[in-house]
């Protein structure tokens, strides 16, 4: 065998064991080129994932702001019942309290001026009676 025919059959031995590994190179090369594309998918799903992300961010700011507004309003609210509470029981109920005892005063004046009043028709009445029973013993000593 002569150096020319021993690098040819070097070469188809070569070329033998190289064309499986093209073959395999061009499979590895199809399957980068998928993970590529199945990692730009990825990044378009991270990117929508994101704005997402950004929104329930933004949300979640809004309603803390929103709830740290109630609780200063539920704040204010509580001062004023408590200050409502306060004028109900200190000044309310006292002067409810005064004008019951000045009610019950006042009922105690009226039963006393009606006892007087009805007094007062009684002796009217036997004033008139006594009236007429004179007036029949001056018609009877006149005949």
């Amino acid at each position: 065998m002569t150096s020319q025919e021993l690098l040819i059959s070097i070469g188809e031995m070569l070329e033998a064991k190289i064309s499986p590994l093209q073959e395999d190179i061009r499979e590895v090369r199809q399957d980068m080129s998928d993970v590529k594309q199945d990692i730009c998918v990825m990044k378009q799903e991270m990117g929508s994932m994101r704005q997402e992300i950004d929104f329930v961010k933004e949300e979640t700011g809004s309603m803390r702001s929103e709830v740290s507004s109630l609780r200063e309003e539920m704040d204010a609210v509580k001062q004023r019942l408590i200050l409502i509470e306060t004028t109900l029981e200190n000044e309310t109920n006292r002067g409810i309290r005064i004008i019951a005892e000045g009610h019950l005063d006042l009922s105690r004046k009226l039963d006393d001026a009606l006892r007087v009043d009805n007094e007062k028709e009684l002796l009217l009445l036997r004033v008139t009676h006594l009236e007429n029973e004179v007036h029949t013993i001056k018609e009877r000593m006149a005949l």
